[in-house]
């Protein structure tokens, strides 16, 4: 009896490996972007503030800008919303790289993004407006991509989905 049990629970073992494997990590992707809110509804006109964790799961180091958490220069940012889906793409022209840092295996950099406060430059407005509008009440689903390379044509690493009710 005993030796059949412990042929069960070898067999049930050697099956969930894989499973653990794959939930762990994508291994093909070098880094895991992980984002969060302190608060899931707000009101029409507040901040909407996104807590961001990029994460070095690979078994080296990665090189990252010394300010990745620049949202308008580091990161896709995708909204859908009642509107439809609205994305912006990283542009700083090369303008924030003052540098390359290592992120070592294991390490992660965080920060915030206040998604209320990115703007563009709209050429039929003449004038900077903001890129994302949170002034109707309702769901909004937030993700943030990024590159995997500074080539834009490579695959890029996309975090969770994040939602935000926006209330009157």
């Amino acid at each position: 009896m005993r030796l059949a049990m412990n042929i069960t629970l070898a067999i049930a073992a050697t099956l969930a490996i894989p499973a653990l494997f794959a939930a762990t990590s994508d291994s093909s992707h070098p880094f895991t972007i992980t984002i969060s809110a302190p608060q899931n509804t707000i009101k029409v006109g507040d901040d909407i503030l996104i807590h961001v964790v990029l994460t070095n799961v690979s078994d080296h180091g990665i090189s990252i800008p010394p300010k990745t958490l620049d949202a308008t220069c580091d990161y896709i940012i995708q909204i859908q919303g009642e509107k439809g889906l609205i994305s912006s793409k990283p542009d700083c022209s090369g303008s924030h790289i003052m540098g390359i840092r290592q992120l070592k295996p294991g390490e992660s950099v965080e920060g915030n993004i206040t998604l209320s406060d990115i703007i563009h430059y709209d050429s039929k407005m003449d004038d900077m407006v903001k890129t994302f509008d949170f002034t109707s009440p309702g769901e909004y689903v937030i993700q943030l991509s990024r590159h995997i390379s500074d080539d834009p044509d490579k695959e890029v690493v996309k975090s969770n989905n994040l939602t935000i009710t926006v209330t009157e």
